[in-house]
């Protein structure tokens, strides 16, 4: 969900009877952003002046591919021909950045794509997912994890360059970011004895 001046916008899915449909509600009322033809899924909203983008994914010809809708229209996301998606976007200025993961065939390797143009966040020998995204001033700072063979650990990236959040001996699940005055918070679900504690 996102706020902005009098309007409010909320991204989801619905099931027409054969597929998931994306969708966006502005003020109640609801767009289609796909057609039905294939099943699809809006993952969240993001809110930049007048524009409106969407993040997530479609699944064409027995692929996921990750999408990115703004203002209603599809964006021509760079990928491969393997599994992605779009989890989160970012504006600022005339960049936009949206976040997400691609199969490489063996792992997932966590992306940005700055104007549709994908940069690897991750080398691809661990499966790794990013959630998160938020600017400040000429920063970027981007949310996730990184399975390493036996846990997941916390990690986000400031201009792409990689930072460990946990010492790997509980399962960690980064999924959003936000950094006030320099000051780095991630917002996480970790692991314990007893079950999973929001932090």
């Amino acid at each position: 969900m996102s706020v902005y001046e009098v309007d409010n916008y909320v991204t989801g899915n619905e099931y027409n009877g054969t597929r998931f449909v994306a969708k966006i509600w502005k003020n109640g009322p609801a767009q289609n952003l796909t057609d039905g033809a294939n099943t699809a899924y809006a993952n969240t909203v993001y809110v930049s002046g007048k524009d409106v983008y969407v993040p997530g994914e479609e699944v064409v010809a027995y692929k996921t591919v990750a999408k990115l809708w703004k203002n209603g229209a599809l964006q021509p996301l760079l990928t491969e021909v393997q599994n992605s998606s779009a989890t989160a976007v970012y504006g600022s200025g005339n960049n936009v950045y949206a976040i997400g993961s691609e199969h490489n065939g063996k792992k997932y390797v966590a992306k940005v794509w700055k104007n549709n143009i994908p940069q690897n966040l991750s080398n691809g020998n661990y499966s790794t997912s990013v959630y998160g995204v938020h600017g400040s001033g000429p920063d970027l700072y981007i949310a996730g994890f990184e399975f390493n063979g036996s846990k997941n650990i916390n990690k986000y990236w400031k201009n792409n360059v990689a930072y460990n959040l946990l010492d790997g001996t509980r399962n960690a699940y980064a999924n959003d970011i936000f950094v006030p005055e320099n000051v780095v918070y991630v917002i996480d679900i970790k692991q314990t004895d007893i079950g999973s504690t929001a932090t």
